[in-house]
């Protein structure tokens, strides 16, 4: 049944163009090395339409037989290494292993790292911290000196710069000639011309504040739902050759970060009464995913604590895939800064020793992420050598018109605060010499001004390696 919106597009004889965004379907796979002492060690990487997940390590100490050092190199252990890393021993001679792959919509975001500041009328002033509510992408380079087996590929599909249909949809965009209304003409010189007809955009920079103030949905498009399916192959079981008779367990995550609220603070500066924003540091998806009062810090999550001795063993906090966060959390008491009066995400953190299934069981941190789908179903071979398949649909809606900034203005001679070079597009407004403001380039701005976070897809298997080829897209149609 057509949607009340369609139906009313319907009625008044209006029509609205719409797009399926494909999502990348392409990713980089890290190859491991399997020779013993050298598993931390990774190859070249190779692109391929399928994802393979990526052993999780563990610590000497809690894996079978090995050594363990925090002395990193890259990818690889100063220290030489023993022992299989990618198994956790669970007696008797039997070992767990861990495998995760995620994606994640849009393109790739890079952590916040602040650096201490006092006082100096920065807002992003006071402690040291490293803000990361989005992992790192495995797809950032394509040669194993830049490439991190992170796990975690983006898909894109939110919006692509190189698609020119939904470049025509943009009210701000110039539309391509492929999709313009064109009206041939004799020239002066006798030859051809085109006319194209495209939508009523200012063509300043100040015209474009105006328009967008007055107008904050000037420039928007409508979207409507990601549809997502993935086919999950269970290829073996790590140190085996095939996959053979066994049951794999898989937890599927789809989650998203909590965007804190940006809130006004009047405050009294000596005789002066000054505003100041407030709000919260974003998370941080390598300590702050999960949470569990089961895990303790005299337990499992940290050995090196004493339960016996240190005051804070009965203590639980937050914790990754790989690392819990700091047992005293520091606050943030310089008034100066906007994270005023928050706890102070950790920049350098200590790996803790659960096992694999504390990971897959763990409850997410509902304070840090909004969880979508969490869901565990098991991967069965069907006889000795034949790898387990299953497919899962995910819907992600949204229902909600995204806004977008309108068209980048052109540098003028360097005038301040514009620091690019001449008639090149950038960020920040510039005038021209006469004092006219800078006209407006042809590149848009991309990301979405109102969309608070992206979706992360998260895998978690047990004692099988994954193979999963996701396809998908975002239906967006315009205002």
């Amino acid at each position: 049944m057509p949607s009340f919106r369609s139906r009313v597009l319907d009625a008044l004889n209006i029509e609205k163009r719409s797009i399926k965004l494909p999502i990348k379907e392409r990713y980089w796979n890290q190859t491991w090395e399997t020779i013993e002492g050298l598993e931390d060690q990774i190859g070249a990487p190779a692109e391929s339409s399928y994802a393979i997940s990526v052993p999780k390590r563990f610590r000497g100490d809690v894996a079978l037989d090995g050594t363990y050092s925090l002395t990193y190199n890259g990818n690889t252990p100063v220290e030489t290494q023993t022992g299989q890393r990618m198994k956790y021993d669970i007696g008797n001679g039997h070992t767990q292993t861990l495998g995760y792959v995620g994606f994640v919509m849009g393109k790739p975001v890079l952590p916040i790292d602040l650096a201490v500041n006092s006082n100096d009328g920065d807002l992003a002033d006071g402690p040291a911290s490293r803000q990361k509510p989005y992992p790192l992408d495995s797809d950032s380079g394509q040669d194993a000196d830049s490439n991190s087996a992170t796990g975690f590929h983006y898909l894109g599909g939110l919006y692509d710069e190189g698609n020119q249909k939904l470049q025509s949809m943009r009210k701000s965009a110039i539309t391509p000639l492929a999709y313009s209304t064109e009206e041939s003409f004799v020239g002066a010189g006798g030859g051809a011309v085109a006319n194209h007809t495209h939508a009523d955009w200012p063509s300043t920079h100040m015209e474009q504040v105006r328009l967008l103030a007055e107008n904050p949905s000037a420039d928007s498009l409508i979207y409507h739902q990601t549809r997502l399916q993935f086919y999950i192959t269970g290829v073996n079981r790590p140190g085996f050759e095939s996959a053979s008779n066994q049951r794999g367990l898989v937890r599927m995550l789809v989650i998203r970060p909590i965007i804190p609220r940006a809130r006004l603070a009047m405050m009294l500066d000596g005789s002066t009464e000054k505003a100041r924003i407030r709000t919260k540091y974003l998370p941080n998806i390598d300590t702050e995913l999960f949470y569990s009062g089961k895990k303790l810090l005299g337990g499992r999550l940290d050995p090196g604590t004493d339960a016996g001795d240190d005051d804070h063993a009965q203590d639980s906090v937050t914790f990754g895939l790989d690392d819990f966060d700091r047992i005293e959390p520091e606050l943030n008491i310089d008034p100066d800064s906007m994270y005023y009066g928050d706890y102070v995400p950790v920049r350098q953190s200590e790996k803790h020793t659960l096992s694999p299934f504390d990971i897959v069981t763990a409850p997410i941190n509902r304070k840090k992420y909004k969880v979508i789908v969490d869901k565990t179903f098991h991967l069965d071979t069907q006889h000795h050598g034949v790898a387990a398949t299953r497919i899962e649909n995910v819907t992600i809606p949204y229902n909600m018109e995204v806004r977008f900034g309108g068209r980048k203005p052109t540098d003028e001679t360097n005038l301040d605060p514009g620091t690019g070079a001449d008639n090149v597009p950038n960020h920040v407004m510039d005038r021209e010499t006469d004092g006219s403001w800078s006209p407006l380039s042809d590149e848009t701005f991309n990301e979405p001004l109102n969309m608070k976070s992206k979706p992360i897809i998260l895998f978690l298997s047990l004692d099988q390696t994954l193979s999963i080829q996701p396809t998908g897209y975002t239906v967006i149609s315009e205002t």
